[in-house]
């Protein structure tokens, strides 16, 4: 059984004790008291994200007391969680190390106005990447932490500022865990948490030792909870190129948008050269694909997909992060061989190799089908084309 359906297991053990009030003394109570305490350890695991909101009334569960932040604001955070807060960072003072409290708890309706603030100033794409849904927010738990760094008397706040602070944050993420925090948007987890790699934003799991555990073994929440399987239409890029997973990332985000919603999609990508002159706009020449399948018995049967050669532009957001910020792609039809030599221009000879090349084509597809089925523990044993006979997969 996962260990999600424990935590709401014990949440509901909570509730349900909280509505009996008191009860006799002696070994019964003795027993109670025992649940009450896994139960609220239990607590601290519970997780929220694009997929899991809280339910309501959820301050109810939680004991939120009153500080001032960095900038002199009144916050609220939950009470254990801000005591092992203190804790770390005396420990890292110690160290040389500054961190000051940003941001904490926030309420639906504060989160409501952080994204239209967020909207407004940066635009919807990096709301997406960087702030929760109203009602999704790991902030409305009262266990995450956003911290600010201070180097003397600099205070650094900003994102892009931060995100330069490289050895700081290594010292500041090594001593997490012995406090009981974890880091909850790590680098190169953008696929299972959902948003880019946040360093400054902390969340309590309720003790050290499973702190230590979900660091030592490179896991998110979402994995340490068994709540990462796919939900049929996700594909996680499990390679170390980051051009390669913004690529990857934005065929499924992206251009799935074009067809029905199916059980599972899967990109094939195959890039031919990478020009990294500008760090700006980093250019991805390629012939990318996504196909879209329903899982028959052992068969994911394509039922929707397409072929979509050109130029994907990144632009670098976070250390060893790009996402993509245009996609030009060669027209259709007629117009192909002229739009494709306007494209890659003095590349062209090198895209028209691979894009012939069908054989190697349906190779690397086939590898990318059998990393998924495989990563993601699907009993399925080949994929098929409609009209086509069926390819079987390495196992």
């Amino acid at each position: 059984m996962k260990r999600i359906a424990a935590l709401i297991m014990a949440l509901a053990m909570v509730l349900s004790l909280a509505a009996c009030g008191g009860g006799d003394a002696g070994a019964g109570s003795e027993s109670a008291g025992g649940s009450d305490s896994a139960a609220t350890e239990d607590i601290y695991l519970t997780l929220v994200n694009k997929t899991h909101p809280l339910p309501e009334n959820w301050e109810d569960n939680i004991e939120l007391i009153e500080m001032k932040n960095a900038y002199d604001e009144d916050i609220r955070v939950e009470k254990t969680s801000y005591e092992a807060y203190l804790e770390l960072r005396d420990a890292l003072l110690e160290e040389g190390v500054d961190i000051e409290l940003d941001s904490c708890y926030r309420s639906v309706e504060r989160q409501e106005e952080l994204w239209k603030e967020f909207e407004e100033e940066y635009g919807e794409d990096y709301c997406k990447k960087y702030v929760a849904v109203p009602g999704t927010s790991e902030h409305h738990t009262g266990f995450a932490i956003d911290v600010c760094l201070k180097k003397g008397d600099q205070l650094i706040y900003e994102n892009d500022e931060m995100m330069k602070e490289v050895e700081i944050w290594e010292k500041v993420h090594a001593m997490m865990p012995e406090y009981g925090f974890i880091l909850r948007f790590p680098e190169g987890k953008e696929d299972v948490v959902g948003y880019a790699y946040e360093p400054w934003h902390m969340r309590y799991v309720g003790s050290p030792e499973v702190a230590k555990e979900i660091t030592e073994k490179g896991l998110t929440l979402e994995e340490y909870l068994g709540e990462d399987e796919p939900d049929g239409s996700a594909y996680g890029y499990g390679g170390d190129d980051p051009t390669e997973r913004a690529a990857y990332k934005y065929m499924v985000d992206e251009m799935t948008k074009n067809y029905e919603p199916t059980e599972v999609s899967i990109p094939t990508v195959n890039i031919f050269y990478t020009d990294y002159s500008n760090q700006e706009d980093v250019l991805v020449f390629g012939d990318f694909a996504i196909d879209n399948y329903a899982i028959e018995n052992d068969t994911l049967k394509c039922v929707s997909g397409g072929r979509y050669p050109g130029v994907m532009h990144l632009k670098q957001d976070g250390p060893n992060h790009y996402a993509v910020t245009k996609f030009d792609v060669v027209e259709d039809g007629g117009n192909f061989e002229e739009s494709a030599k306007t494209l890659f221009g003095e590349n062209y000879e090198d895209f028209m190799k691979i894009y012939s090349d069908d054989e190697a084509r349906q190779e690397l597809r086939k590898i990318t089908v059998t990393d998924y089925v495989n990563l993601n523990g699907l009993d399925v044993k080949q994929f098929q084309d409609e009209g086509w006979d069926p390819v079987e997969l390495d196992q």
